[in-house]
This record gives structure tokens, C-alpha cells and sequence, in this order.
């Protein structure tokens, strides 16, 4: 077994406890300062799991490690492995841990199921009473006739027409002299 293989192997293997601690609750993950990606802190390292697009590559969800001080030490993504023969390029064995990692780490960095939870806590409720300031509010005026709603005119209609009727013009290609 190679060096690089034997790294790559560890990185799933960190990807893979990583995705059981976290949907155990056992890892806690953060936001960054980047929209897709999210970081869990070590003692001596961090991981960060981010989403993002290549022009080249498509859909790419990528796993660094990171040390200390923050720099990148060693870094695992989706990819396609080219066939061995003939036939089309295949997904990685490793993409589907990484992609769940991705999205449980996001649920838990962005606290969603205590979000979807309050909606539907919120949901399940009665509504509020209205609160009589609120009923005596003026309500707008509505013009009728003869008990109908009437709908007012459009101020800019008249302008709209003539732009139609002068393109319309424009068009009409028996006024238009030959070529």
C-alpha cells in the first residue's frame, strides 16, 4: 500500500467517525465565514467540510484538515476515478461519506432541526387574538358603484397603449418597402 493511499485511506476513516459522532451528537460543528463550509475543532486540529462549484469538476464537497494554525495540511473531495478499462469514470468510494458529513454538519452548525422544531411548535398554536388597537385602524377605502368593486384606472396604461399601437406600426411589414 502506498503512502498516498494510506492517507487517503485515514481521511475516510476520519470523514466516517466523523459522520457517526455527529449524527450521534457527539461532534459539534461551527459556521465559517465562508456560506458552505463548517468547521469542528479539535485539540491539536480541525476539519473543515465545504460545498462548493467547479467550472471543471461540477459539484465538489471537500473534507480539510487544517492544524493549529489553520493551515490546510491535507484535503479529500469528490471525484470521478477514471475506469480501469474501458467504460464511463466512476464515483469515488468515499463520496457518499463525504456528502453526508457535508449535510450533517450543516444541519447541526446551523441548528436546524431546532429551527424546523419551533416552526412547528409555532404552527401548532392558536393564533393570537387581534388586539383591539389593531381593529381600530382605518381600513382603505374600496371605490364601488352600485355595490360592485370597481377597479381603478392605471395611470400608465394610456402610455403602455400608445407604446403598443407604435410598435405594432413598427412592425407591420406591408408598409415596410422592399429590400
Amino acid at each position: 500500500m502506498s503512502r498516498e493511499t494510506d492517507i487517503r485511506d485515514r481521511m475516510v476513516q476520519v470523514a466516517q467517525n466523523l459522520l457517526q459522532q455527529t449524527l450521534e451528537g457527539r461532534a459539534r460543528w461551527s459556521t465559517t465565514d465562508q456560506e458552505d463550509a463548517y468547521l469542528f475543532s479539535g485539540s491539536r486540529s480541525s476539519v473543515k467540510i465545504e460545498f462548493y462549484e467547479d467550472h471543471d469538476e461540477g459539484s465538489v464537497c471537500k473534507m480539510s484538515l487544517l492544524n493549529q494554525r489553520g493551515t490546510l495540511v491535507q484535503a479529500l473531495k469528490t471525484e470521478l476515478i477514471p475506469p480501469t478499462g474501458t467504460g464511463p469514470y466512476e464515483p469515488a468510494d468515499w463520496n457518499e461519506v463525504l456528502e453526508r458529513l457535508y449535510d450533517a454538519a450543516r444541519r447541526e452548525a446551523l441548528d436546524i432541526d431546532d429551527l424546523l422544531d419551533s416552526v412547528l411548535d409555532d404552527l401548532s398554536k392558536d393564533p393570537p387574538p387581534k388586539s383591539k388597537k389593531n381593529d381600530d385602524w382605518p381600513q382603505p377605502a374600496k371605490p364601488t358603484r352600485a355595490g360592485k368593486r370597481v377597479e381603478e384606472p392605471d395611470p400608465w396604461g394610456p402610455v403602455l397603449d400608445d407604446i403598443e399601437a407604435k410598435r405594432r406600426r413598427a412592425s407591420n411589414f406591408d408598409e415596410e418597402p422592399p429590400f
